[in-house]
């Protein structure tokens, strides 16, 4: 996916995460983990940085056919 522009609403929540990312390089069958940033926005979308102060987002997950239990 193609990096974004930063959406314009205010987050709902924002903050560091972990996230397990692909393959770490030379160790074909281990995943390692890495710190993003993630904000929730009213537009139900879940949206992640490499870091607070970037301004385009890596990945967004529309989260408007999801539920909580």
């Amino acid at each position: 996916m193609h990096e974004q522009l930063e959406p314009p609403s205010q987050p709902i929540f924002s903050g560091y995460l972990w996230r397990q990312s692909g393959q770490a390089k030379g160790a074909p069958n281990s995943k390692k983990w890495v710190r993003r940033w993630f904000s929730l926005r009213p537009d139900n979308c879940l949206y992640y940085y490499k870091t607070e102060d970037v301004s385009r987002h890596l990945y967004d997950l529309n989260l408007y056919s999801h539920s909580q239990n």
